[in-house]
C-alpha cells in the first residue's frame, strides 16, 4: 500500500507546487529578476514645517503619480517617478505684507507642483506581499498664486527634490499588482514666507508587470 501511495502523493505535490514555483510569486522574484512595473496611483498629501504654518494647513486630495520600475536583479529596481500635487486654501482673515504695503483680509493661496525623480527600490521579500523601501531624487517645478482682494501674484520656479518612501506591494497575478506607500517629499522650494516646502503623502495605486 505504501509503495503505491508514495508515487501518488509525489505526483499530487508536483501538480500543486510546480505551477506556483514557475509563476512570479512577487515582483522581481528569482524567476523574473528583470521585470518592469508600470504604475499609476492616487495620492493624499499633508503639509508640514513652514509650508503648513505659512501657506496652507489642510491636506490635498488632488495628487497622483505615474511610475516605471525596472529590475536590476532580484529584489532591486531602478526607475522614474512623476508626481503632481495641488494645494489650495482660502483664509477669511490673514495679514499679508508686500514690499509696498500690508493687507489684512481674505486670502487665497495655491501651489501646484510637478516633480520628476529617478528612483531606487529594495524589496524585503520575494513573496506575493512585498514590503519595500526606496528613495527618489530629482527636481520639482512649482507654480504659486497668492490673491488678496484685487491683488494677484504668481511665482514659478524649479527646485531640488528628494523623497524617501516605504510601502507594500501585492502581486495578485503574474501581470498585475496593487501597492500602498507612504513618502516624505522634501524640496528646496521657497516662496513668500515658506522655506523648503515639504509634505507627507500616502498613496494607493495599481500597476502592470511585464
Amino acid at each position: 500500500m505504501r509503495a503505491k501511495t508514495l508515487p501518488l502523493l509525489l505526483a499530487l505535490a508536483a501538480l500543486v507546487v510546480a505551477p506556483s514555483a514557475a509563476r512570479a510569486d512577487g515582483f522581481l522574484d528569482a524567476w523574473h529578476p528583470n521585470q518592469s512595473f508600470w504604475a499609476i496611483g492616487w495620492e493624499v498629501s499633508f503639509p508640514t514645517t513652514s509650508f503648513r504654518s505659512d501657506w496652507v494647513n489642510r491636506p490635498s486630495f488632488a495628487g497622483g503619480q505615474f511610475e516605471v520600475r525596472v529590475g536590476l536583479m532580484e529584489r532591486l529596481s531602478v526607475g522614474v517617478a512623476m508626481n503632481y500635487n495641488w494645494f489650495d486654501q482660502n483664509f477669511s482673515q490673514v495679514t499679508v505684507t508686500y514690499p509696498e504695503y500690508t493687507i489684512t483680509g481674505p486670502v487665497y493661496r495655491r501651489l501646484g507642483a510637478f516633480s520628476a525623480r529617478g528612483t531606487v527600490h529594495y524589496y524585503l521579500t520575494s513573496t506575493r506581499l512585498q514590503p519595500f523601501v526606496g528613495v527618489g531624487v530629482g527636481g520639482i517645478w512649482t507654480a504659486t498664486r497668492l490673491q488678496t482682494s484685487d491683488q494677484q501674484r504668481y511665482a514659478y520656479s524649479s527646485y531640488f527634490a528628494v523623497d524617501p518612501e516605504a510601502g507594500l506591494m501585492l502581486s495578485t497575478s503574474q501581470s498585475f499588482a496593487l501597492y500602498l506607500l507612504g513618502r516624505y517629499q522634501f524640496t528646496t522650494a521657497s516662496f513668500y514666507e515658506v522655506k523648503n516646502a515639504q509634505w507627507v503623502s500616502v498613496q494607493i495605486g495599481m500597476g502592470w508587470l511585464f
